[in-house]
């Protein structure tokens, strides 16, 4: 099909890297621009799409691919899946060869490459090295797709509970997105597995509790729960399951920790006014100086977080919470060799529970600091 000379032909935006945590919002975009780009007739000859975690695909097809001249219509798009798998480590030239080829494409090609969520970027990092990063934008774009968070994550589930023909109240909703994350295409598989299950009811929160599993920051903060409620079945019963899931003693150490210091924070800024309310940018001058930075409580839409925090923070004292610390250094430590410590790093995080998974003594009032 010939392209109507009353009309110029779309200009090919180049070569785009798309990333980030919104798999869906990326698979839109594609399908948008392959749809602005080429002719509904033509896409069979002009729209390409392979997957780069397949063995057949590789960094020289994908290259041969993006320099072949369209067929019938003025640009020929070619889409390259789980990207990254053109450039493992093993590879360490293998950016600098496509950022090389990329000089060399076609204008009429437009290239794009989609990282999966799974490929992680640190934030205000760039999710390739720099002669690739520079060869793209010189001839296109890099454009990341975040997580839907907060309202937008809760409008993407209310939305797709109504195209199914259930409801899904707004509490509800926030619940389902604290457990799964901002995976919008996760989210709306669970939506879809909810509406199923519930049928003719409203997706309520005991659909969500029983249906889809907690994310391991949740367990592990009603682990904490559980030990300083003194239940001592109940936290062995959550570690249980943490180790069904694949979690190695070494990672849940860590993210005790984590927990740990974060009911630190809360404790100590809640002994100085401070409500969970308040955001970041409305706390007292040096207020989290002697604090690590990377505790989460102050992330865009964390509020439920610090409510949860200050609840059982003003229920321990600072010795209790001090002997947990150091009891699981201790734990941490034997399972990475030191000499007076268990090697056995599950033995030491069960040994951890019991210690610490017993009814609080009532102390003094002056025992609180």
């Amino acid at each position: 099909m010939a392209v109507s000379q009353d009309q110029s032909p779309p200009e090919s935006p180049g070569v785009l890297l798309f990333y980030g945590a919104d798999d869906l919002a990326k698979t839109g975009a594609v399908e948008e621009l392959a749809a602005r780009l080429v002719p509904e007739a033509d896409r069979d000859f002009n729209v390409e799409e392979m997957d780069a975690a397949q063995p057949m695909v590789d960094l020289q097809r994908v290259i041969q691919a993006a320099g072949d001249v369209g067929m019938f219509a003025a640009c020929r798009v070619v889409v390259v899946w789980n990207a990254a798998s053109l450039w493992p480590a093993r590879l360490q030239n293998a950016q600098d060869q496509l950022a090389a080829a990329i000089m060399h494409l076609p204008h009429s090609c437009c290239l794009i490459l989609v990282l999966a969520a799974e490929e992680n970027v640190r934030r205000g990092s760039s999710p390739v090295k720099a002669p690739l990063r520079k060869a793209i934008l010189t001839h296109g774009e890099l454009r990341e797709f975040k997580a839907p968070q907060g309202t937008a994550a809760i409008k993407l589930v209310t939305d797709e509970a109504k195209r199914l023909g259930t409801t899904l109240s707004r509490p509800v909703a926030a619940a389902l997105t604290r457990r799964v994350g901002g995976n919008s295409t996760q989210l709306l598989l669970e939506v879809a597995k909810l509406a199923a299950y519930a049928g003719d009811e409203e997706i309520s929160a005991q659909h969500v509790e029983a249906l889809v599993p907690a994310p391991p920051d949740d367990n592990i903060f009603h682990l904490i729960d559980a030990v300083f409620e003194g239940q001592r079945a109940r936290a062995l019963e959550l570690v249980a399951d943490l180790r069904a899931t694949g979690m190695g003693p070494q990672q849940m150490v860590t993210m005790l920790a984590r927990e740990l210091r974060v009911l630190v924070i809360a404790k100590y800024l809640h002994e100085h006014g401070v409500s969970p309310r308040m955001e970041q940018a409305d706390l007292p001058p040096e207020a989290l100086k002697d604090f690590p930075k990377e505790h989460g409580l102050y992330h865009r839409g964390r509020e439920w977080m610090r409510k949860r925090a200050w609840e059982r923070a003003r229920s321990l004292t600072w010795p209790r919470l001090h002997a947990a610390l150091d009891r699981l250094v201790t734990a941490d430590a034997g399972s990475k060799g030191w000499e007076g410590g268990l090697a056995d790093g599950e033995l030491s995080v069960d040994l951890w529970i019991v210690a610490m998974a017993r009814p609080p003594r009532a102390e003094s009032p002056g025992a609180h600091r």
